[in-house]
């Protein structure tokens, strides 16, 4: 984490808001994990950490800010509209995981409850395998509402277009473009442009 955080400062010369909480909160609550040799506190980080983001979002949303914003620590260039929608989006991930990573850590020790070496072995193979890509692919799913809240005139960033392109289902690898059909599936050869 250290490592990371160092590499980050060292390329943008910035660290969001987010990205601090979550190295924090992982330093301290591995650092507990190790001092007290109990795995419990490594399994309640993430609902912690969720817990704690769906707070700031919500709050931010009964005061009429989106705090999704100054959490990344960049800029989409969306307008007002879209930052409520995806903070509202992202608060409600965030309740998501919490109850989650509750109920994966808790469900495996009900599971193996004489062996707690492999419930807590399945718990981090979920986190790692199961929680990390739910949440890539949670993000790529909100690029196309991010697309369809940019600020007219914002520049276009042709790569995250493409991504859009492919989650709306319209993407071509000639290019790509939301005013072209979808690729067949088929095994016909495709018509070339």
């Amino acid at each position: 984490t250290v490592v990371c955080m160092t590499i980050i400062w060292l390329i943008w010369r910035t660290i969001g808001w987010l990205a601090l909480i979550t190295a924090a909160t992982g330093l301290l609550f591995g650092a507990m994990t190790i001092y007290w040799t109990d795995p419990l506190f490594v399994k309640l980080k993430p609902t912690v950490v969720s817990l704690v983001f769906a707070t700031i979002l919500l709050g931010g949303l009964m005061f009429g800010k989106s705090l999704l914003k100054p959490l990344l620590g960049e800029d989409l260039n969306l307008t007002a509209k879209g930052w409520r929608v995806i903070t509202w989006r992202w608060m409600w991930y965030f309740v998501f995981v919490a109850f989650l990573n509750e109920a994966v850590w808790r469900g495996a020790g009900l599971v193996w409850p004489t062996e707690p070496a492999t419930a807590t072995a399945f718990w981090a193979g979920f986190k790692a395998l199961g929680l990390m890509p739910i949440t890539i692919l949670y993000g790529l799913w909100h690029i196309p509402l991010v697309r369809k809240h940019r600020i007219p005139g914002a520049p276009v960033d042709h790569t995250f277009d493409a991504i859009a392109d492919f989650f709306e289902g319209t993407y071509r690898s000639s290019g790509g473009s939301a005013s072209r059909e979808a690729p067949s599936l088929s095994a016909a050869p495709r018509d070339r442009e």
